[in-house]
């Protein structure tokens, strides 16, 4: 962006004296352009709530580093995105250079359970189950080749709805494995996993989805909930010139048994205390007061 912030310096003739100095302007050649404004999604009060509780939560969780993102769900704008260890950018002396790196962007991990409405979805979409299908999930546990697929607690029959409500494993797995490894491996890359966003941040991870044929038993299931062979970053929900958008209204109340057709707008949207009016710098890798 230094090419539209920087603008097009402008062209006068002018009369000097014999040391060089400006005496008069004869005429203007060219006007100046003045660089463009560029103003930015974060939000100054979301950026400080989300900072603030990332950094208790490292403190009383005695966590290494964390990321916080707060999207847009509409849009997929960036409202908040802080890192944590962070650090002051005006005052960057005996700085560890660990501390720089944007991690929400460069960093990946397993996104666990909230990957199970993207199974879900592949299952509605491959017409093979319905809202209202029945999943047994009973005894709360699964073997698959050797390996054991858990729930906190024995869910037993479990609509789709109550897959997500519950977030159960062993429904996701089931799932799963009456669908082929192309057909969920189409459904994720399609929302963009294992894809960069296009946000066009230097160093941007783009995650990690397998391709569907080294999927064996065991990775298709625990891919079904998040785990194993797949890794994103705390931003993958960026939007890509609108065309990616993890679709979060599908679970905005995961513990709450509702409707998969069909969710609040309302709730879907951003906070209702932040107004654009406040949308701007706030310290992009983390403490609102350092910018």
């Amino acid at each position: 962006y230094d090419h539209w912030l920087a603008g097009q310096p402008g062209r006068k003739r002018v009369i000097r004296d014999r040391l060089g100095r400006v005496v008069d302007t004869v005429e203007q050649v060219e006007p100046p352009q003045p660089g463009g404004d560029l103003t930015l999604s974060i939000d100054r009060r979301l950026q400080y709530l989300a900072y603030r509780e990332l950094k208790s939560a490292m403190l009383e969780n005695r966590a290494s580093s964390g990321s916080v993102v707060v999207l847009e769900v509409a849009t997929g704008e960036v409202l908040a995105m802080v890192n944590q260890p962070s650090y002051n950018p005006n005052s960057r002396q005996r700085v560890d250079t660990s501390f720089l790196r944007n991690r929400a962007l460069t960093d990946v991990f397993e996104p666990g359970s909230v990957i199970k409405p993207f199974t879900v979805a592949a299952a509605l979409e491959s017409g093979k189950f319905k809202t209202d299908t029945v999943i047994d999930t009973s005894p709360g546990t699964l073997v698959v080749a050797n390996h054991t697929v858990k729930d906190i607690h024995s869910y037993g029959k479990l609509d789709l709805a109550g897959i997500l409500a519950k977030s159960s494993n062993v429904g996701a797995t089931r799932l799963a494995q009456g669908m082929s490894n192309d057909h969920i491996w189409d459904m994720f890359h399609r929302f963009g996993f294992g894809q960069p966003t296009g946000s066009g941040f230097p160093g941007e991870a783009a995650g990690v989805l397998a391709e569907a044929n080294r999927w064996g038993p065991v990775e298709k299931a625990t891919i079904s909930y998040g785990y194993g062979d797949h890794r994103v970053t705390a931003g993958a929900g960026l939007c890509h010139s609108g065309q990616r958008r993890t679709d979060a209204r599908a679970y905005l109340r995961q513990g709450r048994r509702r409707s998969l057709n069909r969710s609040d707008r309302s709730a879907a949207g951003r906070a209702g205390f932040a107004d654009a009016g406040d949308r701007h710098c706030a310290g992009w890798n983390g403490d609102p007061g350092e910018c």
